[in-house]
């Protein structure tokens, strides 16, 4: 099937193969079928769907009659950047032209004229560069998805805030530069995962005071762990609790019951330096308010305690911060309205 293991009607009607051979093949689960004229191997197409959706990419590409160069969230996907929430349904590729796009059940056809150090090739693949891709999303896309990819290609050095910046002044007409660049500037390398993306989002939207990122903690010469979100002025460390944070890791032999023992004696040891602890999970991003009561609860707890001169004494370093600074408040919704009209925001895997 060749080297991205995909078989084509023409290329299988070549070979002695027929319709009704290729029909029969399918229903004895040889064979499973991508998109028209298409076909995979079983093991293949049963993937989870971005895996799905590279293959119907690689399909995509060699059916197409012109240029094309593949693009969006399709371009993400086949960079290996985490794709929260963003659809998959079609297969988003750009070939060049001035007139609107158009799409169809399985194809968003963009049009733009991208210029080659605009594209690169990936697996045989005519991609749109990592920096084109994010600030199409940024152009395109909600904004928080947009900053979560972003922040993703960022902390893996895919790319940089630079190269994006500037990667907005080749748009054409500057369309969608305003928006684009509000996601980039609020982008940030030392976020490690959608879920720590996300929860700066919701951060800023319901007004919490400044805090670091991934801030390393020492008391006394003795390292206590490093922190998700520190916010200095009121001694709380916060950290993100995903799913699989207790799961058992490919790089972490511990059992989940050890892992969770370990973080157990780690909040202890930040309690008795005089630190507070503040956890949350996906459920509790659903709307700011909550976060907000989460702080509020925690922020009364590190004042009631006897260590919590602490915070004059600083015995915390940093790690060496971004070229950006905290992300601005660009949501205006209220809480209240958020929490009368329940969670709107989906949940990352």
């Amino acid at each position: 099937m060749g080297r991205n293991r995909l078989l084509f009607r023409t290329n299988a009607v070549g070979n002695g193969f027929d319709d009704h051979a290729l029909q029969r093949m399918c229903k004895q689960g040889d064979l499973a079928r991508v998109r028209p004229g298409v076909y995979a191997t079983p093991g293949d197409a049963a993937t989870d769907i971005t895996t799905r959706h590279v293959i119907a990419v690689h399909a995509a590409i060699a059916k197409q009659r012109t240029t094309a160069v593949v693009s969006h969230a399709s371009a993400a996907a086949i960079h290996g950047l985490p794709l929260w929430d963003l659809s998959l349904a079609r297969v988003h590729l750009t070939q060049p032209g001035t007139a609107g796009g158009h799409t169809t059940r399985r194809r968003h056809q963009h049009t733009a004229h991208l210029s080659p150090v605009q594209v690169t090739e990936v697996d045989g693949l005519p991609v749109s560069t990592v920096a084109r891709t994010i600030v199409d999303l940024a152009r395109t896309e909600q904004f928080d998805r947009a900053v979560a990819v972003g922040d993703a290609a960022l902390n893996n050095a895919m790319t940089t805030v630079d190269e994006l910046l500037e990667e907005i002044t080749r748009l054409p007409g500057r369309s969608g530069a305003t928006r684009a660049r509000a996601a980039v500037l609020a982008m940030d390398p030392r976020s490690e995962s959608i879920g720590e993306s996300w929860s700066r989002i919701v951060m800023d939207r319901a007004g919490l005071p400044p805090r670091e990122l991934q801030r390393v903690i020492r008391v006394n010469g003795d390292l206590l762990g490093r922190a998700d979100y520190f916010f200095d002025e009121h001694g709380i460390v916060g950290e993100f609790d995903g799913r699989v944070k207790y799961s058992r890791q490919i790089d972490d032999p511990r059992d989940p019951g050890q892992i969770a023992w370990d973080e157990k004696k780690r909040e202890d040891r930040l309690r008795d330096a005089g630190l507070e602890v503040m956890r949350w999970t996906w459920a509790d991003l659903d709307a700011p308010c909550r976060l907000q009561g989460l702080f509020g609860s925690a922020r009364t707890r590190a004042s009631a305690r006897p260590g919590s001169h602490h915070r004059r004494r600083r015995p915390v370093r940093r790690l060496r911060s971004p070229a950006t600074g905290s992300p601005p408040n660009h949501v205006t919704e209220s809480c209240a309205h958020r929490c009368r009209a329940g969670s709107t925001s989906p949940r990352a895997p």
